[in-house]
């Protein structure tokens, strides 16, 4: 019936993985996911080194946060992220991702936010939000898939990091490292 493949379809172009469909009137369907082979000295958590010529980042354990208002996004994000060695919060907005990082006694090494949230909700709300909680100028990107010229406009005037819908994931795990080592260079330089 059909139950779910939207999911599917949206979760395997945000990891960059192949689906392909085979189908026989009378017989059946079958699908196929392409994913990358594991070397076997590896534990299960562990991916093979990827094919895109990015350096992954290191997996420090870093903790990354996640807000988007759509849970299949976050649901992506997370298997994305984590495969990627981090340690991820997900939330739909503050309200949500404030109850969890009370029990978290680690700084946020990045916030990734949808840039348009439910209600009247942004991204960049959301950011300051989380920097004023932890009083860090802790690295963000915003993502959008809005092309309205006035909501690109704020977000541009927000001064972060912005990308546009569906981000690669080789783009987004170059934007996550320069945020963070660009941070980590910042908090290095003397006052």
């Amino acid at each position: 019936l059909g139950l779910g493949l939207a999911i599917v379809l949206r979760l395997t172009r945000l990891l960059g993985i192949s689906l392909t469909l085979r189908s026989r009137p009378g017989r059946g369907t079958a699908f196929t996911l392409r994913l990358p082979v594991a070397a076997s000295s590896l534990g299960s958590a562990e991916l093979a080194a990827p094919t895109d010529g990015v350096a992954p980042p290191q997996a420090s354990g870093g903790l990354l946060l996640v807000i988007d208002d759509d849970a299949e996004v976050r649901a992506g994000m997370r298997t994305l992220l984590t495969g990627w060695g981090y340690r991820v919060i997900d939330a739909a907005g503050i309200a949500d991702m404030l109850p969890q990082l009370r029990r978290v006694q680690q700084l946020p090494s990045l916030i990734l936010s949808d840039y348009r949230l439910r209600g009247s909700e942004t991204g960049v709300q959301v950011i300051e939000r989380l920097r004023f909680e932890y009083n860090e100028d802790i690295p963000a990107i915003l993502i959008t898939g809005d092309t309205a010229p006035q909501r690109l406009l704020e977000a541009k005037a927000s001064g972060h990091m912005l990308l546009h819908k569906p981000v690669p994931p080789k783009v987004l795990r170059e934007q996550i490292v320069a945020a963070i080592a660009g941070a980590a260079a910042d908090a290095a330089i003397p006052d």
